[in-house]
């Protein structure tokens, strides 16, 4: 999404603009990175319907090609984006990737989490996917239910039972207070690194102050 941020020439956005058009602008770039991954994406089954046809009828010289492109069209990322512009600071999140402030109280460093996780502990997502008829089980508690590709599992492409997944950001502003010092932002890959890491818990604060006082 950065690439789409950082070449879009038909539209910019200064310090006098409104939260309502940065907003726009920040979704703008959303849905089109949303696009080229489902573009991608398209083009990625078409290559592999071809040599599934292709190699009928004789040894799979194919295989190796089409298990890769399998792979590929059933990857998904979460997004996560911050925008700072002067003393605001943008947000826009789709999946359950996180975004941690340290601030300063009382010369100690404290952590927390300042936006909603996109996964099925959220109400919201929650009530969506069951009102869709979909049953949740305790093993997607932590996955994401927000993301872009995936259609496997995407609401609009999925087969009847798999559609849990939807590609609908949150946008948020926030206006930056003297007491900040960090933000930090943890893809999913980075908190399966971490050792039973979950942003809004008490052990994770107390690595992440750990880290900050170094």
């Amino acid at each position: 999404m950065f690439y789409q941020l950082a070449l879009n020439n038909e539209s910019s956005i200064s310090a006098d603009d409104d939260d309502e058009t940065i907003f726009s602008y920040l979704e703008d770039a959303f849905d089109a990175a949303k696009r080229d991954v489902n573009h991608d994406i398209k083009n990625k089954q078409s290559q592999k319907k071809i040599l599934e046809i292709s190699q009928e009828g004789q040894q799979s010289e194919y295989k190796e090609k089409i298990d890769e492109l399998d792979i590929d069209i059933k990857a998904g990322t979460t997004v996560l984006t911050a925008l700072i512009i002067e003393r605001r600071l943008y947000v826009l999140n789709c999946g359950n990737s996180r975004l941690l402030l340290v601030t300063s109280e009382n010369n100690k460093p404290c952590c927390d989490a300042l936006i909603d996780v996109h996964d099925f502990k959220n109400k919201m997502d929650a009530t969506r996917v069951t009102n869709a008829g979909l049953e949740i089980t305790h093993e997607m508690h932590n996955m994401s239910s927000r993301g872009i590709g995936v259609p496997q599992h995407q609401k609009d492409f999925a087969e009847p039972g798999n559609g849990y997944l939807t590609q609908e950001p949150d946008v948020f502003q926030y206006k930056i207070e003297p007491n900040w010092q960090y933000l930090i932002l943890l893809s999913t890959g980075v908190l399966k690194c971490v050792k039973e890491c979950n942003a809004k818990t008490g052990r994770a604060r107390n690595f992440f102050e750990r880290e900050v006082n170094k």
